[in-house]
């Protein structure tokens, strides 16, 4: 084992470094490393290169990006490239499953039912969950309501479908 006081070779220490390169460091081991640097002059240079490391944008890893370049780099991490990319559904405030469709994000209910009539639903075709759990989006769960006012069953001009309305 080397003293603490000799230097290593610069061919072996490049190789631990390029070992090291991307692994977590257990507390334990960041604690080592942070003792073997205490009272280690560094030159400004690496003092410079330390400091730019540790802000600004992390996807350089410090170096410089231009503007072009960091555009790219958020083309490239959109939707499916993204690795959070949860298939382009979330759960909204009002507990609620969106999808991503074309012109952005739909309820999952109302694009189960126009599956089902095999239609677009108008705006004042409103959606209820039968056994009031919003995340059960099954067709024997869902019933087209038109106006909350209004209490009994109706027809669909379009399918002829009965439909029970609270």
């Amino acid at each position: 084992m080397l003293e603490k006081n000799k230097k290593r070779p610069i061919e072996i220490r490049e190789k631990i470094s390029l070992t090291m390169k991307g692994r977590k460091l257990s507390e334990n081991h960041k604690k080592n490393i942070s003792e073997a640097n205490k009272g280690r002059l560094f030159s400004e240079e690496h003092k410079k290169k330390i400091s730019e490391s540790k802000k600004g944008n992390k996807a350089c890893l410090g170096r410089k990006c231009s503007e072009e370049t960091k555009r790219k780099m958020r083309e490239i991490m959109k939707g499916e490239n993204n690795p959070r990319w949860k298939g382009g559904k979330y759960r909204n405030s009002q507990g609620y499953i969106e999808v991503r469709t074309e012109n952005g994000y739909t309820k999952e209910h109302r694009l189960v039912m126009e599956k089902y009539l095999g239609r677009k639903l108008d705006r004042w075709e409103f959606i209820h969950h039968k056994n009031g759990i919003k995340t059960d989006n099954r067709i024997e769960n869902l019933e087209i309501v038109i106006n909350k006012a209004h209490f009994g069953q109706i027809r669909c001009p379009y399918c002829q479908k009965d439909f029970l309305i609270k």
